[in-house]
């Protein structure tokens, strides 16, 4: 708007200077375009002002940005600190799950680099009967089919593990309780189909 405004005014004062030098212009001439100068003078301080309402409306939207990034740069910090918290008790859950399950060819499960789970597939029609041979022992945990819509895994393979409550050590009693029941129902799930 300013750049417009200036145009407008070296318009102006080009046409004035012009006129200025012919000698047979008017006095009612020279009038109109000081009023028209002045105008355009009014509407360059309209513009300058309305610039310096937008300057300060941006000035505060940095400030308001500014303490966002605090915000998050604080969120960043106590997420990593809950990152160290909860890392040792997938690490105990995962390593047990490595140790007794990998090459065993009846399930297979993630190893998340963030989130509060661990996506565990048994083999088809074994998790419910897997989560219920846990409980037997005394390990509650999630609900077979818990990740799908109203529990209703239509493979029943999958377990949600969320190893986030208990202590590491207490994982690797549970992730020993939990393996033994995978194994058990496996082995039966084996057998029946021979």
């Amino acid at each position: 708007m300013v750049s417009e405004s200036s145009n407008n005014m070296d318009r102006i004062a080009g046409e004035v200077s012009e006129r200025v030098h012919c000698s047979n212009n008017s006095v009612s001439d020279l009038s109109s375009l000081t009023e028209e100068l002045a105008a355009t003078m009014t509407q360059i301080g309209s513009d300058a002002s309305h610039i310096n309402d937008n300057a300060s409306s941006v000035n505060k939207d940095v400030v308001v940005i500014a303490d966002r990034s605090e915000e998050i740069n604080g969120y960043s910090v106590e997420m990593k600190k809950h990152a160290e918290i909860l890392r040792p008790k997938f690490e105990a859950i995962l390593q047990v799950m490595d140790q007794e399950l990998s090459g065993l060819d009846i399930a297979s499960w993630t190893k998340p680099n963030g989130g509060y789970f661990i996506s565990f597939d048994a083999m088809e029609g074994c998790a419910k009967k897997i989560v219920a041979k846990a409980k037997e022992a005394g390990l509650t945990m999630t609900g077979a089919g818990a990740t799908y819509p109203y529990h209703n895994d239509p493979q029943d393979s999958n377990i949600r593990i969320a190893p986030s409550f208990p202590t590491p050590e207490e994982l690797e009693i549970a992730g020993q309780v939990f393996v033994l029941s995978v194994k058990l129902v496996s082995v039966d799930k084996i057998l029946e189909s021979k």
